[in-house]
């Protein structure tokens, strides 16, 4: 091999705009999402594995007070997309 080939190539460095910053830093995100409410509690999304018995695999929701999935009348776990956002 030529001595050419084995040469490193320099690191390549971004030209970052320091007005824009890091799309990780936190004051550059948008403003929070609005948290649902079921039943006047609030909940938040959970992944639901389900499929041993015949549910599915899905993201759930939970209330964030004590941690229970929240479940309809049949007692499977509600679809995190089928509560509504409060209005």
């Amino acid at each position: 091999m030529s001595s050419a080939s084995k040469a490193s190539k320099a690191p390549k460095t971004s030209k970052a705009s320091a007005s824009k910053g890091s799309k990780n830093e936190i004051s550059n995100r948008g403003a929070a999402t609005v948290l649902k409410t079921y039943g006047g509690r609030t909940v938040e999304p959970v992944r639901y594995a389900g499929s041993i018995i015949g549910h599915g695999s899905y993201m759930a929701a939970r209330f964030q007070d004590d941690g229970s999935l929240v479940l309809d009348s049949l007692g499977v776990p509600v679809p995190y997309r089928n509560i509504q956002l409060p209005s």
